[in-house]
Order: C-alpha cells, then structure tokens, then sequence
C-alpha cells in the first residue's frame, strides 16, 4: 500500500497436486459378449496432476476522476501422468498447458453520477493438442455506468474479442483418399479463429422500500474464421428478469425469468464410399454418398424460480427455492448443391427437448460462532 500515484499492489500463487494409482483392465466385452485382451504396456495408471498459480494486480488512483487496474495472470497445468499404450493403438494423450494473461482497466469518472471503463485484455495459451498448440485471445471493451438516481443504476457493455490459433494439422494426411486428409479441414470451436461482438445491459431499480427489480440483456455473436468443417458461426440473445421483496435479515422473496435464444450453424463431410480417391476432400465434386451437409439448430431455453430465505430466529435461517427449466431445440439440415443421397435431410424439430424441476430446502441453525 501507499505506493506513488495512490497505488496498491496485491499478489498470489498457488501449487497443488493431485495424484492416483488405478490398475489396468486387461480385457474388454464386445457387442457379440466376448472378451478381447486390450492388452495395456503397464498394469498400473499412477496419475499425477501439479497445478500452478501466480497473480499480481495494481490498483492506482493518479486523479481524483481517473482510477486503474493493471493486472497479470499465470495458470500451469503439469501432467506427470502415465502413458498407457494398449496394443498397437497410440499412447493415451496427456494434457497440459500453460496460460499468461495479461489486462488494463482504466475508469474516468466524468461526474458523480456517470462512469465509463475501458479495458483491454490478452491471453496466451500453449498446450499439447493434436491440433492447436497456441491460442492468443485479444479483447477490448467500453462500458458506461450510470448512477444519477438513487433508487436506479444501469450499465452497458460492449466487448470484442478476436482470436487466433496456430492450426498443426494443416499438412496431415498422404491425399485425398487418406482419412487423416480430412484432419486438414476440421477446426474445433473452441480452439479455432473467431472474431466475437458482445453487448450486455443491465439495470438495478428499488421500486420501494423492500422491493427491487433487476433487468439483464445479453447479445453474443460468434464469427468462426477459416472453418471449412465445424462450426461456422453462432449467436445467443438473453433476456433475464428478478424481483424480490423483504429484508434479507427477516424475510425475503425473491422471483426469476430467464429466456434465451441460441442459434448455431455447421458445415460437415459424409464419407460412405471410402475407397473413392478424393473421399477425404470436401472440395470435391458431390456424389450421392460422398458430399458436405450443413446444419442449423435452435435452442429456445427457458427458466422460472421463486426463492425465500426466513430467519424466524437469532439462530435459524432457512433458504428454499424452486425452479423450472424448459429447452425446446430444433435442427434443421441442408445438402450440398449436386448431390442426391438416398436419405433425405429431414430436419428433426425435437433436438434436445428436456423439462426439469428442482426443489431446494435448507435449514441451518447456528449453535455457536464457531458451530452450525
């Protein structure tokens, strides 16, 4: 504390370790109910994980109106694990990784009553995928805080994000006919290029004494880069509404909804004649059994809770809560233009419809300060 320019400088690290022994099976049952030896190079699995942390933030206040905070992130995932090797199938892979980042906020403060804070953030990501080995994260972002009413406050947001991957397997496989071939056109989505745009309001009102109210919006969009197979884009809309009532040291009530709309597109490659000499490529002319297919699918999620926490006594408190969920989801299916397949793309207007209801009790009561 009490560095120049009013700053405070904090810092952490962290170390654990996690480790296991499991011996290995020797045998696996197939469909036709026999036993086939898997036959693994070690008997025993001995897993051992080390987890590393450092962090260090600078908080300064050079101006009365200006603050910052300068802040440095470091995670290391250290996997000493075995390799089992089970016949003549590849080594099981072991992941680590290790990630810096890196962040600036800087708050002007223009009166009072009206705030704005733009930031800037960067992440490096090295890790030992198949496919992607470095990830930079870049993002920027603006938000305005308004505070001029005593029984409202209301904050907008805006945040893009661009990032970029080195891609390993763009010279995989020997040739079209080759399976590995098509390794050279998958990109996994949350790995591969993507620029993103992302906006958020949220607005806090006390409409009473004991009551208040609280609106959030969130919009996402997602621009996959370079994606030939997987998936190419997709937004989400979030609507979500509380109200409560009472005093959180006595009664209080508290009712949620939540509405949110995801859509998702994708673009892949059937293969069910193998042997063809460009089977592998999707920049192939279309057959009827090897083309690309594109997909497109919705998801309409919505929740409803209601919530009370009673304190009936000094040392009683009770907490309970109810919610409902309901997603309705659809898929919808298109084939590229020159093929015929014998199957036609039908689109399934039930993809991951779910219903779930939770119930939550809970009493605690307090026999002492340092027992409950």
């Amino acid at each position: 504390r009490q560095l120049p320019l009013g700053s405070t400088l904090a810092g952490r690290m962290t170390y654990s370790k996690t480790s296991n022994s499991v011996p290995m099976g020797t045998s696996e049952l197939t469909t036709l109910g026999a036993f086939n030896p898997t036959n693994p190079d070690r008997a025993v699995f001995d897993g051992d994980i080390r987890h590393s942390t450092a962090s260090l933030t600078l908080h300064s206040n050079p101006m009365r109106q200006l603050d910052t905070r300068a802040y440095w992130n470091w995670f290391n995932k250290d996997n000493r694990s075995t390799r089992i090797t089970f016949g003549a199938s590849p080594a099981t892979h072991i992941l680590d990784y290790r990630k810096n980042n890196l962040g600036l906020d800087v708050g002007y403060r223009i009166n009072p009553n009206h705030r704005i804070v733009v930031g800037a953030d960067y992440v490096n990501l090295h890790r030992n995928r198949v496919d992607y080995d470095q990830t930079e994260d870049r993002k920027a972002s603006i938000e305005y805080r308004n505070t001029m009413f005593d029984w409202a406050s209301a904050r907008l947001k805006y945040q893009y994000m661009q990032r970029r991957s080195h891609f390993l397997e763009s010279a995989a496989g020997t040739g079209p006919a080759d399976p590995n071939y098509l390794n050279r056109f998958i990109a996994r989505f949350d790995a591969s290029n993507v620029d993103q745009n992302l906006v958020k309001a949220v607005f806090d009102i006390q409409l009473g004494e004991a009551w208040d109210l609280g609106i959030e919006g969130i919009f996402k969009q997602n621009d996959y880069k370079d994606t030939v197979l997987g998936r190419t884009k997709d937004d989400r809309q979030e609507i979500y509404l509380s109200l409560g009532w009472g005093d959180i040291q006595r009664f209080r009530v508290m009712v949620f909804a939540d509405v949110e709309w995801i859509r998702y597109d994708a673009y892949h490659r059937n293969i069910s004649t193998v042997g063809a000499a460009d089977a592998y490529d999707p920049n192939a002319t279309p057959t009827n059994t090897n083309y690309n297919w594109g997909s497109t699918n919705k998801d309409r999620n919505y929740a409803v809770g209601l919530g009370a926490d009673w304190k009936p006594g000094e040392r009683w408190k009770l907490n309970s809560s109810l919610i409902w969920q309901r997603t309705r989801g659809a898929a919808d299916f298109s084939v590229q233009m020159g093929a015929n397949p014998a199957v036609p793309a039908v689109p399934i207007t039930n993809y991951d419809n779910t219903r779930k209801v939770a119930l939550n009790l809970r009493g605690t009561y307090s026999y002492s300060k340092e027992w409950d």
